[in-house]
């Protein structure tokens, strides 16, 4: 495969623009699963409630180490590609200590040509990701396909996303009493009132205004009743407060809390969901952060700060991997 470097960094040769996020769409949340709109108040949960006694806590980062140009020999004009990292890794936690259980890293070429090959740089591998409904040779639509360099990223994104599935999925030890824990949205594959999705930031504003306040008003340990966006009740959602709110002439009343996301099977009652939610609330705050250790406190739950760096330090320094990839690029280019 023949290839050359794009000159600037990826990060600048494809700016990644966000598509924007609709805040006003709330219609369509179903507030009185668990307790009716008017008696929406702060829940914490009984004194009695037991933590799990093991926390598994799964998180992934990506990398884009370089943007590059493909030469396909029966075309004009050379084709995009982005040559990526990608990792995963589960870390637990019980009153043993922490462990990181397993880790994985991968990295590949994404790219619609079709002289896509692996690039082989030092004793690192990227693998081709060609797309998943690839082009046919002589397909009309061929001729007129303008690749779009944004889909390339979604493409890492979906790759990382599968390679956290496939960590998560795990099963836990027979008769350990295990709370999964991803850091984002929970995964589909999530089994039932067994795992959670933690929702750092607030891209969405789900409760209606009027109960807004109590999700403003949590205290560390509290959480709101569940609320829902299915209309099947199998998704459900609340708010937990991590830490106690700074002051409020320092931060908003609502920065020490997320969003917490968990799955349940058509015949659960209402009863052990709430069971379930009381014993995350009363498991996930100990592994708050700290605003003088993390700038995401307390959201960054400490195990999976010290994940993420660990996984990034697996990815290799940019300074060091971007010098391999140009000097393949050469290699690939005879004079």
């Amino acid at each position: 495969m023949r290839f050359r470097l794009d000159s600037w960094q990826s990060d600048y040769a494809f700016p990644y623009e966000p598509e924007p996020v609709e805040v006003d769409a709330v219609d369509a949340v179903d507030v009185e699963v668990e307790a009716p709109a008017h008696d929406w108040a702060p829940i914490t949960p009984p004194a009695d409630t037991s933590p799990f006694a093991t926390v598994r806590f799964i998180d992934g980062v990506q990398a884009s180490d370089a943007v590059i140009w493909i030469n396909d020999p029966d075309r004009d004009r050379p084709l995009p590609g982005l040559v990526a990292s990608w990792a995963a890794g589960v870390v637990s936690c019980s009153a043993d200590g922490a462990a990181l259980d397993r880790v994985v890293v991968e990295r590949g070429v994404f790219s619609d040509a079709r002289s896509l090959g692996p690039i082989i740089a030092g004793n690192l591998t990227w693998r081709p990701q060609a797309p998943e409904t690839p082009v046919e040779e002589g397909d009309a639509s061929d001729a007129i396909r303008d690749p779009d360099p944004m889909a390339l990223r979604e493409r890492l994104g979906l790759a990382r996303r599968r390679l956290e599935d496939r960590i998560g999925i795990l099963p836990a030890p027979d008769g350990q009493d295990v709370l999964t824990v991803y850091d984002g949205l929970l995964h589909a594959r999530s089994r039932p009132l067994a795992a959670v999705g933690l929702a750092k930031r607030a891209h969405r504003t789900y409760l209606p205004e009027s109960l807004q306040g109590i999700q403003r008003q949590l205290t560390r340990g509290e959480r709101t009743p569940l609320f829902t966006t299915d209309a099947q009740r199998r998704r459900l959602s609340f708010y937990l407060a991590l830490s106690d709110p700074l002051p409020p002439a320092v931060a908003d009343p609502g920065s020490c809390v997320a969003r917490i996301e968990l799955s349940v099977a058509p015949d659960t009652t209402i009863g052990d969901v709430s069971a379930f939610a009381d014993r995350v609330a009363a498991t996930l705050p100990p592994f708050a952060s700290e605003p003088h250790v993390d700038p995401r406190a307390p959201q960054n739950l400490m195990p999976i700060r010290s994940l993420e760096r660990e996984l990034r330090r697996l990815l290799g320094r940019p300074s060091v991997v971007r010098p391999l990839l140009a000097s393949q690029a050469a290699e690939s280019n005879p004079s």
